[in-house]
Order: C-alpha cells, then structure tokens, then sequence
C-alpha cells in the first residue's frame, strides 16, 4: 500500500490538481494474540470548497418542452431524458406555475478533477449524509458541484470545515 499511493500520484497527477492528499501512518496496538503492532494507513483528503452566493432551483419540464428564456444565470444546467427537461438555474428567474424545488445554494469542489478519481462524491456525501444533510450533484466536465437546500448551508460547511476541508464563500 505504501508504494501504491506514490505511483498512483505518479500516474495521474492531473487527478490531484487542487486537492491536497495527506497520509498518515498509525500504529495501534493489535487485537490478535502474539501481535503486539500493527501498521494501519489512512489515507485523509482535504479538499478546497467554494460556496456561492446565488440560489438556485431545480424545475421539471415535460421531456419534450423548450428550453424556455427564463433559464439562466451564472449557474444554469439542462438536462433533457425521454422522462423530462431538468433546469436548475437562478431561482429569482423562475416563474412561480413552474414545478419547482427552490432554495439550493451549491458548493463547487476547487480544481480540474481527473475522470479516473473514484469515490469523491461518495466520500463527501457519506460525510454530509452522516450530518443528515440532503444533497443534489451536479458533475461537468472539469469539476462536480454540491447543491445543498440553504437551510442546510451553515451545518454543512461546519461538517466540511471539522474534517478538514477548505470551504470560502464567494464574493465573502
């Protein structure tokens, strides 16, 4: 295992731009007789957060619908299936007939994130889910993003920041 995380790091570097990977070696007494030590790694990811300030909803169209005009602002994500047309986009943009869940702030994990990376999201929303905080991803291509309902925001940032990771709020 020791040598795996080195050339791991080695081989796709690109995957750990803007992450900070640390690793700690513990020894802890064993629980088996005749072994006084065993060697345990653990392998601890903080990662650079930014929260932004906007709010956002995620709207349900018929899969067959426009994208309609009131679809924008500095985030906005379109995704159109044979079951339905999901916006998610500014809320103060979207009219009030359209069926919605508002009140989302979103997190976007700092960095080009490497396509070979396993188990990022699963690790921050195991981390949020243990705080019983709900969360919706969004993945592009160069990063994921965090969409947390904006009740939740102060209780998921302490979560994030008690693990280590480093949260800064946009435009605070």
């Amino acid at each position: 295992m020791a040598r795996l995380i080195p050339e791991l790091m080695a081989s796709n570097r690109s995957a750990f731009t803007g992450l900070r990977i640390n690793i700690r070696l513990a020894l802890v007494e064993s629980d088996k007789p005749g072994n006084s030590l065993r060697q345990e790694f653990t392998m601890i990811k903080q990662f650079n957060l930014k929260v932004f300030e906007e709010v956002l909803g995620i709207c349900r169209l018929d899969s067959n619908a426009q994208v309609p005009e009131w679809a924008e602002g500095s985030f906005l994500s379109i995704t159109r299936t044979s079951d339905e047309l999901s916006i998610v986009c500014s809320q103060k943009h979207i009219p009030q007939h359209v069926k919605c869940e508002g009140s989302w702030r979103y997190f976007r994990i700092e960095g080009i994130l490497d396509f070979s990376l396993i188990g990022l999201l699963s690790y921050l929303s195991g981390l949020l889910a243990s705080q019983g905080i709900s969360i919706f991803v969004i993945s592009t291509y160069d990063t994921d993003y965090l969409l947390i309902k904006e009740q939740e925001l102060d209780k998921a940032v302490a979560a994030l920041r008690a693990e280590g990771h480093q949260i800064t709020i946009a435009g605070g």
